[in-house]
């Protein structure tokens, strides 16, 4: 059943003044995904006037909880912006995440062009206000496809890892999605590399770049042997390294990506 995901990561300095409300900002920027309500807790009962007003405020309960939004009208979507390295007892190097989903019931609205474009703008933006690292925007069958080889692969006794997420963010790229943006270190470190792959690629104001895999999201199947074994898939796999990406072939012992310090380094010097 599809249900497409987003999830951005950023070792920026949310805690810093306007940071919170850039956000805002650009999760306000899309009239046609305009989020209605925003709350610390469960169940979202806070009507919003908009995000920036409300994530002003937000940054000493980013020290005790997620924050936590949602949009009701159609097409409807949930999410969070979370800030683990905050919080005591959580380890200081987490990257923080933004994350929302919407469900199968939405994805009619997907199905038109203009749509389409919006929300890979509106992507684009979040990833620049937010300062990210890493992100991507899929249906979340190409991850649970993934997740289901490994776990067959460990049952029948064979090396496999386990599905990619912040900790293999350490070392490696999660794999090739719909949307997929790399922030400023990635180009600094791949350059040209990362201009060839892809349908469309759109540069960010933060010096990362988004790029398109795919001209639509609809892209799962049932019948690949691999996750590996979409063609869309390969032009980016020649490009970096088969093995800059998480695989049961070639484990990445060694980081191929860059590190949390040039992720760091890469931020402008206000926003680390």
């Amino acid at each position: 059943m599809f249900r497409l995901e987003l999830e951005l990561c950023s070792f920026a300095d949310l805690g810093r003044p306007g940071a919170l409300a850039r956000l805002g900002r650009a999760l306000d920027s899309e009239v046609r995904l305009e989020i209605g309500r925003m709350d610390t807790h469960e169940s979202l009962r806070n009507m919003v006037a908009s995000a920036e007003a409300y994530l002003s405020d937000a940054a000493p309960a980013l020290a005790d909880a997620d924050v936590l939004f949602e949009r009701r009208a159609f097409p409807r979507f949930s999410g969070e912006l979370s800030a683990p390295s905050y919080r005591s007892g959580e380890p200081p190097e987490q990257p923080h995440r933004l994350r929302a989903e919407m469900a199968e019931g939405d994805r009619d609205w997907l199905l038109d062009d203009e749509n389409l474009d919006a929300f890979g703008g509106w992507f684009a933006g979040l990833a620049a206000a937010f300062d990210a690292s890493y992100g991507y925007a899929a249906d979340h069958q190409m991850a649970h496809q993934q997740a289901g080889e490994f776990g067959r692969l460990r049952r029948s006794g064979h090396f496999a890892p386990l599905p990619p997420g912040p900790e293999s963010d350490r070392h490696s790229l999660r794999d090739v999605y719909w949307l997929n943006y790399f922030g400023p270190a990635y180009v600094e470190r791949w350059g040209g590399r990362l201009s060839g792959p892809g349908v469309r690629s759109v540069p960010t104001a933060n010096g990362g770049i988004v790029i398109w895999a795919t001209p639509t999201p609809f892209v799962y199947r049932e019948d690949v042997a691999s996750f590996m074994d979409y063609d869309w898939k390969r032009p980016f796999y020649d490009a970096l390294g088969r093995d800059a990406f998480v695989n049961a072939v070639l484990p990445a012992w060694a980081p191929k990506v860059p590190t949390r310090d040039d992720h760091l380094r890469a931020l402008q010097p206000d926003r680390r």
